[in-house]
């Protein structure tokens, strides 16, 4: 008796370094997962167990327990019992008296498990809130028994979490791991030093202690300057830098994704799949779990990728169905996301936009696109704050610029068009200007690349994905990338349809007159395909490629459908587009 403390504080234990569980840990939250895990437990003779209850903020209300926790010295498995409520095999794991079951309030813990099955009966138990008085431990918490023995801190930030989230977080993981796992070794180390096996830490004089953290801290110390004097030596050394094959970087990608999905849900993953590039250099994969599936991003640069972290948070607090980010790399440049089907919507409507005739179904899927938008827009701006948005807090006048230089350079240029320079430059200053004179409630958050190849659609729902580029601007800019998206090929009874439905969306958040809106949506129009020419031309006149060659004609086609209405305010820019058209045979 005396071996050990009493008791210990609060204040006591928030000194104490932090206890981690270091074993393996599986979630089972399949069927298929639970014979092989029983069959290990079977093997063992002393288990820790604990439970999860999702907490219940509202007087006489209670949720039924979520997760048991069983755990050897080496390996815990967190049984998903909203999922799998109570397999059989498991209780006849409580019910083996040869197996000794450790826990702490089990009779809590067997309360809430009989409300699962009731004939839930458990055999050969140690309560260790009995155990620990006969070695002189008042304390009856995990937290403050595990202190007093074993001079770690077991930290309870999860312990009032959401347990039946799905998937859980992976501090949720660990910490449920934890609690089983300690459990089990305060149990073995109480049982040893009663047999006179081991010696508590606290029968250590304080100067063996005080030697033994000097002689740890020293041998640090050696590993420190060990590690910088190799580090100098590699520096000082030649670098020959041979360049990795693409066969050896998606190797070396495929093993960094899956590292991050197992440091997420504790196993690996069954398959990472590529999925096809579109126009950005970030690469998604598809990953394939016991867990379900998640999509890996690598993305392009760190700043590009914590915009995304964080608009894809606001902009889900604003309703909108955006992908939730599970997992970061250490190094911010990888991330777990929810995965949000194989089809995007523009894949869906390839064969009505084959045949021109669109169903009452798919006209409702473009409505619902179309008023998501609004929300996205003008409830997000509420929600954003934009001096995080990246590259550009706003859709600025240098932005603009750099698109009209873009479009001399790239298209004015590579036709005969004999045209005043610095008339034009007039032309794209005083577009600016109208631009920036649009009502300033009618700036919402600007998705930047607003298109049907980025909504996704799962089980009848659309999702909205690759915004990283957002920032502040106004709303006319994402109808108009959707609607007129040349290769979308919307019938103009349809884009007809579809804007009436986006126009009654915005009227929700802000007052607006038709003859407001469409006047805008005139300007919008020119504005967003002459940026559309400058792409075109880049990648097809300058760099000759055929699919954006063949958009260029299209692209004029709807500029036709404005131009006249611009040929006084806009009159060298007009001249320049119909030029360009005549060379097309329009």
């Amino acid at each position: 008796m005396g071996q050990f403390a009493e008791s210990i504080t609060k204040e006591e234990i928030q000194q104490l370094p932090i206890a981690s569980f270091t074993g393996d840990i599986i979630v089972v939250s399949r069927f298929d997962m639970v014979q092989e895990a029983v069959d290990y437990l079977n093997t063992q003779k002393v288990l820790g167990i604990d439970t999860e209850t999702k907490p219940v903020f509202v007087k006489g209300k209670s949720n039924q327990v979520a997760l048991l926790q069983i755990s050897s010295e080496t390996r815990c498995y967190l049984f998903r019992l909203n999922l799998l409520n109570i397999p059989e095999s498991v209780a006849d794991l409580f019910a083996n008296p040869s197996i000794t079951k450790i826990g702490l309030s089990l009779h809590d813990d067997f309360r809430q498990l009989r409300r699962r099955m009731p004939n839930f009966k458990c055999e050969n138990y140690v309560e260790l809130q009995s155990y620990v008085e006969k070695f002189g431990i008042k304390d009856k918490s995990l937290q403050k028994i595990y202190a007093i023995i074993f001079k770690l801190q077991i930290s309870k930030r999860q312990q009032t979490s959401n347990w039946e989230a799905n998937p859980l977080e992976p501090a949720q993981i660990r910490y449920a791991a934890l609690d089983a796992y300690a459990t089990l070794m305060i149990y073995h180390e109480l049982s040893n030093s009663e047999e006179g096996k081991s010696k508590p830490a606290d029968h250590l004089s304080s100067a063996v202690l005080e030697q033994m953290q000097l002689a740890q801290q020293q041998r640090a110390q050696e590993k420190k300057e060990k590690r910088e004097k190799k580090r100098k030596e590699q520096e000082a050394k030649p670098k020959v830098v041979v360049p990795k094959t693409p066969e050896e970087i998606h190797e070396e990608n495929l093993q960094s994704i899956a590292r991050l999905y197992k440091k997420f849900q504790g196993h690996h993953p069954s398959s990472i799949t590529p999925i096809a590039q579109a126009g950005s250099g970030r690469q998604y994969f598809m990953v394939d779990g016991d867990s379900g599936k998640y999509v890996a991003t690598i993305g392009e640069t760190k700043e590009e990728n914590e915009a995304f972290f964080y608009l894809a948070k606001q902009l889900k607090r604003a309703g909108a169905s955006v992908p939730k980010v599970f997992h970061i790399s250490k190094d911010r440049m990888i991330y777990l996301q929810t995965y949000c089907g194989n089809d995007s919507l523009y894949k869906v409507l390839d064969r009505f936009r084959q045949t021109g005739e669109y169903s009452k179904t798919s006209i409702r899927m473009l409505g619902k696109a179309m008023s998501d938008l609004a929300r996205i827009q003008l409830v997000g701006a509420k929600t954003v704050d934009f001096a995080k948005c990246y590259p550009e807090s706003e859709f600025s006048r240098d932005g603009l610029m750099a698109d009209f230089a873009k479009f001399e350079t790239y298209f004015v240029k590579k036709h005969p068009i004999d045209y005043n320079e610095s008339r034009l430059h007039d032309d794209f200053e005083k577009m600016w200007a109208t631009m920036s004179a649009v009502r300033k409630d009618a700036w919402g958050f600007m998705y930047r690349d607003f298109q049907s190849r980025n909504v996704m659609v799962k089980s009848g729902g659309l999702w909205y994905i690759d915004f990283q580029g957002g920032r502040r601007g106004p709303i006319w800019y994402d109808l108009v990338s959707f609607v007129y998206q040349v290769r979308a090929k919307y019938p103009d009874d349809v884009k007809t349809q579809i804007i009436t439905i986006y126009l009654k969306a915005v009227k929700k958040f802000i007052e607006i007159s038709d003859e407001e809106f469409y006047a805008n949506l005139d300007f919008f129009i020119l504005m967003r395909m002459v940026q559309v020419l400058g792409t075109y031309g880049l990648r097809g006149l300058e760099e000759k490629k055929e699919t954006f060659l063949g958009q260029i004609p299209d692209t004029l086609k709807v500029l036709g459908t404005v131009v006249d209405k611009f040929e006084n305010e806009y009159p060298e820019l007009i001249k320049v587009i119909k030029e360009a058209t005549k060379h097309y045979g329009e």
